[in-house]
């Protein structure tokens, strides 16, 4: 509805039946990637076995350098339908659940780009930044910092996700540090299940 065919062919879509079952990327045979295979190494972490919709290869970097960075709040609606579709699959039953930004973030940007994609679609705002959170942009940290960042979220108050089923959203995963620091927080509110899904991998 909102791209030409050209310009929808340069967004490379990953197949859910091949690609990585706890990260979601693209392959062409379903099996644990390296980087999923070293989370279940290094950490107790159960994998979040997320879903992702497509590859982040240079048009996705360009369309969320646009989206998130110069604030061009109507580009939400070219991937609004495809996630909205994929909660509806992925989150049956469960709380939709974003990944917050920051107060600063949201002052400087004017959105949550997550949120932008979730108009319609009942959601829970149930995890906020830390007020004392400094963080530099994700996008400019190497893979290294990103995987050392600390905890930045937290829950809100007076919220009860006790035996609660619950599905993530965020808009891309790079190293699955931020959603798993997510889910951390959610684990301790005591909720049953997690799933994740993402717009990018």
């Amino acid at each position: 509805k909102y791209l030409c065919q050209t310009c929808q062919q340069l967004f490379v879509p990953i197949d859910p039946q091949t690609a990585c079952p706890g990260c979601g990327r693209k392959q062409s045979v379903r099996k644990l990637c390296r980087d999923c295979q070293c989370w279940i190494k290094n950490s107790s972490r159960q994998l979040l076995n997320n879903r992702a919709l497509f590859c982040y290869n240079l048009p996705m970097k360009n369309f969320f350098e646009r989206y998130k960075f110069r604030g061009d709040y109507q580009l939400r609606l070219i991937f609004q339908r495809r996630i909205q579709q994929a909660i509806k699959q992925l989150g049956n039953k469960r709380v939709i659940i974003p990944v917050p930004v920051s107060a600063t973030t949201w002052q400087q940007r004017g959105f949550n780009q997550v949120e932008g994609f979730l108009e319609g679609i009942d959601y829970l705002a149930a995890l906020t930044v830390k007020p004392d959170f400094s963080k530099d942009s994700q996008s400019h940290k190497k893979r290294r910092q990103r995987l050392a960042s600390p905890q930045p979220f937290t829950l809100k108050p007076q919220l009860n996700l006790q035996q609660k089923a619950c599905l993530l959203i965020d808009d891309v995963y790079t190293t699955g540090r931020t959603l798993y620091h997510a889910s951390k927080v959610l684990q301790n509110a005591g909720v049953s299940s997690i799933k994740s899904l993402t717009l990018a991998r």
